[in-house]
């Protein structure tokens, strides 16, 4: 660990970009925090109470993201997006969908074999297991094909040991300018829940919008929102139609190593991209790769 640079994350800026992404979706729809990937390298450990209190769902992609919060502490309800089915080695299948059960974390089932392995968990483990289907309406990963939902929306709602808790999908392109492949997606979600035979009374948790639709797509708010980049204060693109005054929860700040005074012409940098049009005070700040911080920045306006 480096003494001479300090990372901080602002629980108060997070707290604003939850209640400025509230404030965008109807009050009866749920927040579910997208943290995966560490909290999108923010720290899931030093988010969680924050999280936590400010979310109704917390998301995550894997299973040991799921299980390392539970073990943290988090009872409160949980999604992991990737379906067991992605740690295919046995035994470690069948003794990962059972934690998973064992330790209430909704998970996601993409085809009947994931269905099947999951019920086998169920069953052997005692408890009765929590699902949301995902749907592939588009983006062409992970989820069952459209027509095949309401047999597997059958199958589910018959098994005692499956709680049919949700059912989503993902948009591929709502970060867009033109949101015609996001609009036709989100035609496709809603024609799959009604041949499915659910509908907003149904009690089960339809959700589809990430960070960009949640912003831009008022339509595909539904039961459920996924904001995850925009919860650390990010705009999803550039191309995005609304800007919503999110707060960056990360600011990273470093002691000065060194200046020096250079004369008008001076060029600096890697690639030397930058000339000093007069002459300047340099400043030397102690951060490079191994910090994260992208030889790209360079010469970038802030």
């Amino acid at each position: 660990m480096h003494n001479y640079i300090r990372a901080e994350i602002s629980a108060g800026a997070i707290a604003h970009n939850v209640a400025t992404l509230r404030s965008l979706i109807p009050a009866s729809t749920k927040l579910c925090a997208v943290i995966k990937a560490n909290a999108y390298g923010h720290g899931q450990h030093l988010l969680l109470d924050v999280m936590s209190e400010l979310a109704d769902f917390l998301g995550v992609a894997t299973p040991a993201e799921a299980l390392q919060l539970r073990k943290l502490g988090y009872d409160g309800e949980l999604l992991v997006f990737f379906t067991a089915c992605a740690d295919n080695r046995e035994p470690h299948l069948a003794i990962t969908l059972d934690e998973l059960v064992r330790h209430s974390v909704t998970v996601s089932v993409a085809s009947q074999v994931g269905l099947d392995l999951l019920t086998k968990s169920a069953r052997r483990v005692g408890l009765c297991a929590k699902v949301h289907l995902a749907v592939d309406t588009g983006m062409t990963r992970s989820g069952l094909l459209p027509a095949d939902v309401p047999a597997v929306v059958r199958d589910v709602q018959m098994d005692p040991t499956l709680e049919l808790g949700g059912i989503y999908s993902h948009f591929a392109s709502a970060d867009e300018a033109d949101k015609t492949a996001a609009e036709q997606q989100l035609a496709l979600f809603l024609a799959t829940l009604d041949a499915a035979g659910i509908g907003p009374d149904s009690g089960v948790i339809r959700h589809m919008a990430n960070s960009a639709a949640t912003i831009d797509l008022p339509a595909s708010h539904l039961d459920m929102v996924r904001p995850g980049i925009a919860l650390f204060g990010y705009q999803p693109s550039a191309e995005m139609h609304n800007h919503p005054p999110l707060r960056p929860a990360l600011s990273l700040s470093a002691h000065i190593m060194q200046t020096k005074i250079v004369p008008a012409g001076t060029r600096v940098g890697y690639g030397m991209t930058y000339e000093f049009s007069r002459p300047s005070r340099v400043g030397l700040l102690p951060l490079g790769y191994a910090d994260g911080y992208d030889r790209r920045l360079g010469d970038v306006a802030t």
